[in-house]
């Protein structure tokens, strides 16, 4: 037929009405007479009086006599189709370069970069060639001069390299059509198959759609189907390699996951499953962010209320707690064995640090003493001395209330020399006993607390004779001065007394300072080793223990809820220190603080085991950065680096089960939280149902009952697979730890693959549209 001659390319209908450049007559239009045609019944030849048919039924009739024939051998067939198929499949393929030419003005298209399916530098003007397809139509409208059409970018090429080949056979037009779009495949994302999927399905559909286009439409118009077909052979296609909803959720509420955050992430549940305590991906990930995906924590709580995917995760969730429990007995064992006398801790604790404080005066005594023993012989200025004791006699009798004369009567005795004062006294001649001056001198005495003055021409009385050497006189300084400071203490000395006395304290102490270097130097020493060495001990952890025997308070003071920075050196020291004297003590406190915390904070609750005590025990010992670094120190000091890095990892792991939200919603609305509702649901179909039968009557029915029931099953299509996809999501958030990272990356890489797919099928416009400007020129 003359069907086959222009299907074979031998005429090319151009709207000429030509020989070589017929009419494709439509149904009900005729042409002008003497035109050239190829009618509705597939002859080809000059048109008819009736201006539709061709003159001459069998005028234009072409056969092709080397093609088989049914009867004909059938391997005479098959060789004969090959030798005829053969050579135009690749005159065909050898148009990939015309696909080339239509994807070459890809650059700023506006529509494709609004919905996001292809990057900016990856952008197609098909917009413009699907307006401009042939040279013709340039100018007929503004937008046309956008951009170049197809046909002009094609132009310099058949220049150079020939005109595109002219398929003869049906197989070549389809290789033809699937070459045009074979570069698309080179741009995007996606495996290859999928890929040569998409354009293929464009390349088919293109012209089955194009095949359909030619003999209803004129030629100018035949690239519309050819468009519509490649975008939806393309798209159709593409919907083969689709994404299951499981993963098109989980690659949408992952979106802005970071690789870093992926691979820390999948570091931790490495973690967490060789500590036989498992994490889920968004738990993982929340902890290592610091929950900066409350998506992904969302996304398991739904899960978790859904009725498919929560008998996935329950038996993970509802084990968890005792095998955190079971994690944290045998990180115990790292620290410290078990203990059958808990209560001996404290009482161990407190005598290690008492033991302690106690060195560290032993090693100021030996310290200070050879400089106190070079000065003890030494004697100070006698008439300083004397000066002294007449400051604190004159003090004394000048407090008229005599609250002073108590303290300071027991200072000035301290540092009198009994002995040389009796002396004196039994050597001076004692006055007649029973006379005036005896009893006026008796008085005196009792009132001032000194002898008498001598009567005029009486040889004077010494009075007191003060102590002289340091030695004497550093241990009643020493003496007075820890009474005094013990009495204000305890109240039974007031501030006043107390300070009364410190003042001629002092003045003893410059006394013997300018008698000895060697009292200098003791001092020194003293004071330096008491203030840098031995009260920073006593102030500290050891010193507030050494004042206790509750292990449960000494662990406070070792590791405190709100440490002061720096509390970690501390921390080490003091367990360093009390490891000196018993080598166990700090260790075994540590493991019993440790064990108390969590089975204080992992103990079940009236409905069974508590899922949030392994996040409680973990914010109770390492709540805040300084905690945990104290924690850290003090594990290292007692039980070494391993130990240390074990607890640790095991309170990251402890503390990720806490960013798990709590499962409180029915499944209803869960699963309403994973899926859109439907744009037509059964209550909008009732409401049209009604209104169609005030409105029309029975006649109405049919159709409202109809689209009623596409509703109902729409929406119960929607529900099972929502249904399916809480299950696969379960399973995609509770893997091993091996596929963190995998589970997202693969559902992201199947989005973005088909969404490239679809792009493709998009951007085949341009090569569709290439069809007349191209290959038919």
């Amino acid at each position: 037929m003359a069907w086959s001659l222009y299907k074979t390319g031998g005429i090319k209908p151009g709207g000429q009405g030509t020989a070589n450049s017929p009419y494709i007559v439509q149904p009900g239009r005729p042409v002008p007479a003497g035109s050239y045609i190829i009618d509705q019944a597939g002859h080809y030849g000059p048109v008819g009086d009736d201006g539709m048919t061709v003159h001459g039924a069998d005028s234009g009739v072409l056969k092709f006599d080397d093609l088989p024939t049914p009867g004909q051998d059938l391997g005479r067939s098959i060789v004969g189709a090959a030798e005829h198929w053969a050579p135009d499949l690749v005159g065909s393929i050898g148009n990939m370069r015309q696909g080339v030419g239509a994807i070459a003005d890809w650059g700023d298209n506006a529509f494709l970069h609004a919905v996001g399916m292809l990057p900016k530098d990856q952008e197609s003007h098909v917009a413009s060639a699907m307006l401009a397809p042939t040279p013709g139509n340039v100018g007929t409208n503004p937008l046309f001069e956008l951009a170049p059409t197809t046909a002009q970018l094609d132009a310099p090429q058949q220049a150079a390299y020939g005109k595109y080949y002219a398929p003869q056979t049906e197989a070549g037009k389809l290789a033809a059509s699937v070459t045009r779009f074979a570069p698309n495949a080179l741009f995007g994302e996606g495996e290859v198959l999928p890929r040569l999927l998409s354009v293929a399905g464009s390349g088919v559909g293109s012209e089955l759609a194009g095949e359909a286009g030619d003999a209803y439409l004129q030629p100018q118009y035949s690239w519309i189907p050819r468009a519509a077909g490649a975008v939806a052979g393309g798209g159709g296609t593409s919907l083969l390699t689709a994404p299951d909803k499981a993963s098109s959720v989980l690659a949408s509420t992952a979106k802005g996951v970071t690789p870093e955050h992926l691979v820390a992430a999948q570091d931790l549940r490495a973690t967490a499953e060789g500590l036989g305590v498992p994490l889920t991906t968004p738990e993982s990930l929340q902890a290592v962010s610091g929950n900066a995906y409350p998506g992904m924590a969302q996304l398991q709580q739904r899960v978790e209320g859904s009725a498919n995917g929560g008998p996935v995760m329950q038996p993970m969730m509802t084990a968890r707690p005792a095998a955190a429990h079971a994690a944290l007995t045998d990180a115990l064992a790292k620290v410290s064995p078990p203990t059958d006398q808990p209560s001996m801790v404290g009482a161990n604790a407190q005598a290690a640090a008492q033991g302690v404080i106690g060195g560290l005066k032993g090693e100021r005594t030996a310290l200070v003493n050879p400089y106190y023993t070079a000065a003890g012989p030494v004697t100070v200025d006698p008439a300083g001395m004397r000066g002294l004791l007449g400051s604190i006699n004159a003090q004394i009798a000048g407090d008229k209330t005599g609250i002073l004369a108590g303290p300071l009567g027991k200072m000035r005795d301290l540092i009198t020399d009994r002995e040389a004062t009796a002396a004196q006294d039994q050597s001076a001649t004692p006055a007649a006993s029973g006379s005036p001056r005896d009893d006026l001198e008796r008085t005196w005495a009792e009132i001032t607390g000194q002898a008498a003055p001598a009567p005029p021409g009486a040889p004077a009385a010494s009075g007191p004779v003060p102590l002289l050497d340091i030695e004497s006189l550093d241990r009643a300084r020493q003496f007075s001065r820890d009474q005094t400071a013990s009495q204000v203490a305890s109240g039974r000395m007031t501030p006043e007394q107390g300070a009364a006395v410190g003042q001629h304290l002092d003045q003893l102490d410059r006394l013997m300072e300018a008698a000895s270097p060697d009292y200098v130097g003791g001092k020194a020493n003293y004071a330096d080793f008491s203030n840098n060495v031995l009260r920073p001990v006593e102030a500290g952890p050891v010193g507030r223990i050494a004042a206790t025997g509750n292990p449960a308070t000494q662990a406070g003071h070792l590791y405190p809820a709100n440490p002061l920075p720096g509390a970690p050196a501390e921390t080490e020291a003091a367990i360093g220190a009390l490891s000196e004297k018993d080598p166990s003590v700090a260790a075994a406190l540590t493991r019993q603080y440790l064990e108390r915390a969590g089975n204080a904070a992992m103990a079940d609750n009236r409905g069974g085991p508590n899922p949030y005590g392994p996040a409680s025990f973990a914010a109770h010992v390492a709540g805040n950065s300084e905690q945990a670094k104290n924690l850290g120190a003090g594990l290292a000091a007692a039980a070494g680096p391993d130990a240390r890095d074990h607890i640790s990892n095991l309170v990251d792991v402890l503390a990720a089960t806490g960013r798990r939200l709590p499962v409180t919603a029915n499944d209803d609305a869960q699963a309403a939280a994973l899926r859109a509702p439907h744009p037509i649901n059964a209550s909008e179909a009732g409401v049209a149902l009604g209104v169609a039968k005030e409105a029309g009557g029975l006649a109405g029915m049919p159709a409202v009952v109809a689209l009623h029931g596409v509703a109902k099953a729409a929406n119960a299509y929607q529900k099972w697979q929502t249904s399916q996809a809480a299950q696969d999501l379960a399973k995609l958030l509770t893997p091993k730890a091996a596929n963190t990272a995998d589970a997202i990356t693969g559902a992201q890489a199947k989005v973005s693959a088909h969404n490239w797919n679809l792009a493709r099928a998009l951007a085949s416009v341009g090569s569709a549209a290439n069809y007349n400007t191209g290959a038919q020129q």
